[in-house]
């Protein structure tokens, strides 16, 4: 899957116009790689964000055993402006299991301006049984996450 993001400025519903070109990742990352992509704004400053999963690396192959989870922020609303990359959290790997597939955002953001987007990650367990799997050496389950981005 690629991942892309669009931001269109609606300031004038009648005529709405890109704000900005659509935001890629970075050309270090593969288009395949990068998936599960979800956007939030704050309702407090300027501050918007796009957050997705990436399983490029350095080599240029995709490798689902060392998945990232990454943001791309923005304090202009995204109509100018740089991005900010910022990688928050890495080397897990990608596992869908029945009924997980957890991608979200506390909405609105957090007062002061900082956003708070949520994933999923496999984590070891020392369980078995429904919900588990068997991943690089060990049980694996998932676990929901979450951080404070500032941008």
């Amino acid at each position: 899957m690629r991942a892309n993001l669009a931001i269109v400025d609606i300031t004038n519903q009648a005529n709405p116009v890109f704000a900005a070109y659509p935001l890629s990742y970075p050309s270090s990352f593969s288009g395949f790689d990068v998936f599960g992509s979800i956007s939030t704004a704050s309702f407090y400053t300027n501050s918007v964000g796009w957050f997705y999963y990436s399983q490029g690396n350095p080599s240029g192959y995709s490798d689902p055993c060392s998945t990232s989870y990454v943001g791309q922020t923005n304090t202009s609303l995204g109509i100018s402006g740089t991005w900010t990359t910022q990688v928050i959290d890495s080397g897990f790997p990608t596992l869908k299991l029945e009924g997980a597939d957890y991608v979200g955002i506390v909405k609105r953001g957090l007062p002061g301006g900082s956003l708070f987007p949520t994933w999923h990650r496999a984590v070891s367990t020392s369980g078995a049984g429904f919900g588990c799997a068997y991943c690089l050496g060990g049980t694996r389950t998932l676990a929901i996450y979450g951080a404070e981005v500032v941008p």
